[in-house]
C-alpha cells in the first residue's frame, strides 16, 4: 500500500513539473506565410512559433477594401490597390505664384511694356482738341489658378494722369486706359476698354487691375497698351 502511495505522489509530482514547464513558455512568433488581401477579397497571415519544440500557430485575417491615399493638388482621391479613383483633385493654392501645399510655381510668360519712375509709359488719349495722357509708373502681374493650362492674371497698374484738357481747359472726364494680348503668333486674345478711372490732371492712381483668365502658362504672351478715343 505504501508503494502505492509513493507511486501516485510521483506521478502527481511530475505531472506538476511538467504542467509548470509548460506555462512557462512563452512563443516567439515568426512570419510563416502571407496572402496579400486585395480590394475584393481577404487576405490573411499566419505567424509560427519558432521553437522547435512548439511550433504553434495561428492566422490573422487581412481584410479586403480599398486603401485609399488623399487627394492632392493635382489628383483625386486614389486606392493604392486597384488605382480607382473618387472625387477630384483638390486643386492648387498659391500665394506669390506658388502653391502653399506643393510648391508648385506658375511661371507665366508674360511680356510687359517698360516703365518705372525715371522712364513712365506715357499712354496718349487725343480727339479732336480733348487730350488726355497717362504716365504708367509701374506695371506688375500675379499668377493663379488649378493648372498650367487655365491660369488667371492680375494686372496692376500704378502711376498718374498728366493731362486732361479740351481746347486748353481742364477736364473732368472719365478716362480710360486700354489695352490689347498677344499670344506667341500674333493673334490678339484679350482687347479691352472697359478699365475706367474718373481723373482729373495731376490725379494719381494705384494698384489699377485688371483680371484676365484663360492663360496657358506653356505660352508666351505681349501686354500692350493703347489709345482709347472717348
Amino acid at each position: 500500500m505504501k508503494k502505492i502511495f509513493l507511486l501516485v505522489i510521483s506521478i502527481i509530482l511530475a505531472l506538476t513539473l511538467c504542467a509548470c514547464s509548460s506555462s512557462s513558455h512563452k512563443h516567439d512568433y515568426i512570419e510563416k506565410s502571407k496572402t496579400e488581401p486585395t480590394c475584393s477579397e481577404d487576405g490573411s497571415i499566419t505567424y509560427e512559433c519558432k521553437d522547435e519544440d512548439c511550433k504553434h500557430e495561428y492566422t490573422k485575417k487581412l481584410p479586403a477594401g480599398h486603401v485609399w491615399q488623399a487627394s492632392t493638388c493635382t489628383s483625386p482621391k486614389t486606392c493604392t490597390r486597384c488605382k480607382v479613383t473618387e472625387g477630384e483633385a483638390v486643386g492648387h493654392t498659391y500665394e506669390n505664384n506658388v502653391c502653399t501645399v506643393c510648391e508648385h510655381e506658375i511661371a507665366l510668360d508674360l511680356k510687359l511694356p517698360e516703365s518705372s519712375e525715371e522712364k513712365p509709359l506715357v499712354i496718349k488719349n487725343i480727339k479732336g482738341s480733348a487730350e488726355a495722357i497717362y504716365s504708367i509708373t509701374e506695371i506688375e502681374y500675379s499668377v493663379s489658378g488649378s493648372s498650367d493650362e487655365n491660369v488667371t492674371v492680375v494686372i496692376t497698374l500704378c502711376g498718374e494722369k498728366t493731362a486732361d484738357a479740351i481746347n486748353g481747359k481742364e477736364l473732368n472726364a472719365i478716362g480710360k486706359i486700354a489695352y490689347k494680348i498677344y499670344d506667341e503668333e500674333g493673334y490678339v486674345i484679350f482687347s479691352s476698354t472697359k478699365d475706367t478711372m474718373m481723373l482729373v490732371e495731376g490725379d494719381k492712381f494705384k494698384n489699377l487691375k485688371i483680371s484676365l483668365s484663360g492663360f496657358n502658362a506653356e505660352q508666351k504672351y505681349t501686354l500692350e497698351f493703347f489709345d482709347y478715343k472717348y
